[in-house]
């Protein structure tokens, strides 16, 4: 196990990995935003934000 992304986080309630491209992407229930970030926890950004609730996320490295 190890921590990749420790600050400015809320409730993370949904995650998903996309292999193909090696990004991890989450929900953060409390702050209202989906964030992207590499495999290693580096070149984090805000998807979305403002979001009402977010709580689950799919990706999909075929469809985009």
């Amino acid at each position: 196990m190890q921590v990749l992304i420790r600050d400015d986080l809320g409730q993370v309630d949904g995650l998903a990995v996309e292999w193909e491209s090696g990004l991890i992407y989450w929900t953060d229930y409390i702050f209202e935003r989906i964030e992207v970030a590499k495999l290693n926890g580096r070149s984090r950004k805000t998807l979305l934000h403002n979001l009402s609730s977010p709580m689950g996320i799919a990706v999909d490295p075929y469809r985009g």
